[in-house]
């Protein structure tokens, strides 16, 4: 048997080292071994490394080590799976992590090997590695935050862009169309014929219309955007809100001599949505549609189901819109100026709105257009079935 002289070079060495024969009896055990488990070098000599360390047992450990008493390959028991074979405490009072190096050296007997385990204390290591990693989630946590932030603050900026765009030109050009007007017939009055003064204020009528819409949709989308809007959403039929858009609309549609049609797959189709907010988004697109489309046009409100969904769809034969167009609708950080064919004109806030009040009901909106064919706007909302 060795004795401690012969492995003497391994006294000095800052990690923990323990040979064993073929019996797993301990033949060797150094002094920092002794000191991390507390088990004094007389006390373990000659005693079986199993009944001291019953982890050992486990045939995970035992059919290597014994692939080692016959030479085989050095095996690490790694820190992050195998952390506490030799259980000894920090002065601290915690378990050493550990990671173990176990390898095959020669005994006195030919073709007869011993097995040293090398145990290395890499507590303080993965604690500083447990601490860097937290450190490294919580700042890129904190880098997604500040992302969003920057991301947040584009929005804010883009729509503080629009709402300035919208005041400074979109708004101040009716008014400055009306107001020459007025000046027009002010001071010149008595040389304008009854009809030459009618078709004026025919024009300060669809001015002041197109100013007061604006408005509305712009008080809309601010009270929106600042969260002021109620959100009352409940059981009801979407079909309920198809007929009051084609109430709302004839006159205007007769007046353009267009043709509006309803298709209601299924009145009794129940989904769970925010009646003003919904309408809201309806008038929108119906409004929208009217306006681009020529007169003896169609335009057809229709409402079907498929799957968990209700689709509510605006489809017509109106001027459509362009692919390059189609990008930017539904974005606050671009501008979208088309005419309509009465050269009515938009600003595209009413799309924004649309977008948000659909998507505060859970549904989603898209459009499908192609130029001078047409253009169809869908939104869904979440079907509900109702037990009776």
């Amino acid at each position: 048997m060795k004795s401690l002289i012969n492995f003497g070079i391994l006294e000095d060495l800052p990690i923990g080292i323990c040979i064993i024969d073929k019996n797993y009896k301990i033949i060797y055990w150094n002094d920092t071994l002794a000191t991390w488990t507390k088990k004094a070098i007389e006390k373990v000599l000659n005693v079986d490394l199993r009944a001291i360390f019953p982890k050992i047992n486990d045939i995970h450990y035992s059919s290597r080590l014994n692939d080692l008493f016959m030479g085989g390959p050095p095996v690490i028991f790694s820190s992050q799976i195998h952390n506490h074979i030799f259980s000894a405490f920090t002065p601290h009072n915690e378990l050493r992590i550990q990671n173990v190096v176990v390898s095959a050296i020669p005994s006195d007997i030919e073709n007869e090997f011993y097995v040293m385990f090398a145990v290395t204390d890499v507590t303080e290591i993965t604690h500083r590695n447990n601490e860097y990693r937290k450190l490294k989630v919580e700042a890129e946590n904190r880098a997604l935050e500040i992302s969003k932030l920057n991301d947040n603050l584009k929005e804010v900026n883009a729509q503080k862009d629009k709402f300035f765009s919208i005041i400074s030109h979109d708004l101040k050009s009716p008014f400055n169309g009306f107001l020459g007007l007025i000046s027009l017939l002010k001071q010149n009055i008595s040389e304008f014929s009854i009809e030459e003064i009618s078709e004026m204020i025919d024009l300060m009528d669809k001015s002041a219309n197109s100013v007061w819409e604006l408005l509305e949709t712009l008080l809309e989308w601010a009270r929106s955007q600042t969260g002021k809007i109620p959100f009352n959403p409940d059981y009801q039929q979407l079909s309920d809100i198809l007929q009051q858009q084609i109430y709302l609309f004839s006159t205007v549609a007769d007046n353009k001599e267009i043709h509006l049609i309803s298709e209601i797959e299924d009145t009794s189709i129940i989904s769970y949505f925010d009646y003003k907010m919904i309408e809201t988004v309806a008038r929108n697109l119906v409004s929208n549609s009217l306006k681009f489309t020529e007169k003896g046009g169609t335009i057809i409100l229709k409402i079907e189901s498929k799957e968990n969904d209700v689709i509510f769809s605006v489809i017509d034969n109106g001027v459509g819109i362009s692919e390059a167009n189609l990008e930017k609708l539904f974005r606050i950080d671009t501008q979208v100026t088309t005419l309509g064919t009465s050269n009515e004109k938009g600003t595209g806030l009413g799309l924004i709105l649309c977008k948000d009040f659909v998507e505060k009901n859970g549904g989603k909106i898209w459009v499908e257009s192609e130029l001078g064919k047409g253009t169809k706007f869908s939104f869904s909302l979440p079907k509900v079935e109702i037990e009776n």
